[in-house]
């Protein structure tokens, strides 16, 4: 009898967890669907600090003031937005902080703010004609060899976390920012941001090396008076660095993948890096780098 509940127990986790598996599968896929068609209609809609799927964002700095972020009718110069877009933000805060402290945005009172990136569009000469094409609609403007220029469009936001209780302190705190466009076309674009408030000046480089399901990221933080240069190296057969070339003062592979790379921190800055593991089962911490400073030229 007792064995017969094991095996009922087993059979139902094991239905829970295909069940679990066959949503969250059918999920990506409508989302992807779904982002597909937008595309298909030219709605852009981005942030520098949220996706689709959920950014993460660290400040190991956080001094307590209002932490920027934007919202675009773009992507890239190539990909932009031709009609307005309507949209609403929400912040909030997570986890036990919720209780003594709350998300306002644009140094107002409000969890909320609602928008539009306004589409701008005009026809420009871009000949020696002499014609005067500013009244011209795009249909003038492309029977006339003219450019039909659509202007992108960002509207920069701010939120601030304050306390609302005085016996408690801001030391951590996590805050997810919501950004939903609401017409013509519905998009969801999500932030998380993790605030770590510094209450004693810390006196050397701080190191955090942290594990999500998909992918590990190393951050870096620098509370000196003066910029810091390190050398950070791997095994590039378990990690793969996932980064602009731009961000290294130089680099070095092995078997064509990056295992070293020279990086140069500014004062009171952070720095975030993000690896990908090879093997997933596998999991890594900062004793797996070797981080050396170095003298900075």
């Amino acid at each position: 009898m007792f064995k017969n509940r094991k095996k009922l127990v087993f059979l139902l986790l094991l239905m829970i967890g295909a069940i679990t598996v066959t949503l969250t599968y059918s999920k990506y896929v409508y989302n992807n669907i779904w982002n597909y068609y937008l595309k298909s209609k030219g709605f852009y809609f981005s942030s520098n600090s949220l996706s689709n799927n959920g950014k993460k964002n660290t400040d190991l700095n956080w001094d307590g003031n209002p932490i920027s972020f934007n919202i675009k009718n773009y992507t890239n110069n190539e990909l932009i937005t031709d009609y307005d877009i309507t949209y609403k933000v929400t912040c909030s805060i997570e986890g036990d902080a919720k209780e003594y402290s709350k998300c306002v945005i644009n140094d107002s009172d409000s969890s909320t703010y609602n928008g539009v990136l306004t589409s701008n569009k005009k026809c420009i000469n871009n000949t020696n004609d002499g014609v005067n094409v500013s009244s011209y609609d795009k249909v003038d403007c492309s029977v006339n060899k003219y450019i039909w220029n659509i202007e992108s469009t960002s509207k920069e936001l701010s939120f601030n976390v304050i306390l609302t209780d005085d016996t408690k302190s801001l030391e951590d705190i996590s805050v997810k920012i919501e950004a939903e466009s609401l017409s013509p076309y519905k998009q969801k674009l999500i932030g998380y941001y993790q605030l770590h408030k510094q209450l004693v000046v810390e006196k050397d480089i701080l190191y955090e090396y942290k594990n999500y399901v998909n992918y590990d990221e190393l951050i870096i933080f620098n509370p000196l008076d003066s910029k810091k240069c390190l050398s950070i190296e791997w095994d590039s057969t378990l990690l793969r660095i996932d980064s602009e070339l731009e961000e290294f003062n130089r680099y070095e592979t092995k078997n064509n993948y990056i295992n070293k790379i020279n990086i140069e921190i500014d004062k009171n800055n952070t720095k975030n890096f993000k690896f990908y593991k090879f093997d997933l089962e596998n999991s890594y911490s900062l004793s797996d780098l070797t981080i050396n400073e170095l003298n900075c030229e």
